[in-house]
């Protein structure tokens, strides 16, 4: 079944069941997580609550090594700046019509070098960006 057939209830509830519903996740339910504890939660615990999801669900698949700090925040504070210029009732499919930059998986391409994302420092922590910022668009 192809990912755009599964809801973001769908999605969120194997998630927080620590399973996917195709093996993997792919940016774009990673996203749709993303959106849902950004628009559910306060900002820390939304992030906390997606971090620690990620790291058990690489667990439960037995990939321990999939967890990457520096992205996961990163993703998931681009994705709560667009929540909140949207109004947090804005719907999925409003969020996604406004946000191609970040369902294209390349929005972090401009704030960060790819050799800073590649590095080990960057998996165990979280960096800053190392690249001046764009002026928001929205």
């Amino acid at each position: 079944m192809p990912a755009d057939s599964f809801s973001v209830s769908d999605i969120v509830n194997a998630f927080e069941e620590r399973r996917t519903l195709r093996g993997s996740l792919n940016h774009r339910e990673h996203v749709m997580i993303a959106w849902h504890y950004a628009r559910t939660r306060s900002g820390p615990e939304g992030l906390a609550e997606l971090a620690r999801g990620i790291r058990e669900l690489a667990v439960a698949l037995g990939k321990t090594d999939l967890y990457h700090e520096t992205l996961t925040w990163a993703w998931f504070s681009l994705i709560r700046e667009q929540v909140e210029r949207l109004g947090p009732a804005a719907s999925w499919e409003e969020f996604e019509a406004a946000s191609a930059d970040i369902l294209s998986g390349r929005a972090l391409d401009a704030l960060y070098e790819r050799t800073t994302l590649d590095s080990p420092l960057a998996k165990r922590v979280f960096l800053l960006p190392d690249r001046p910022r764009p002026a928001p668009t929205v």
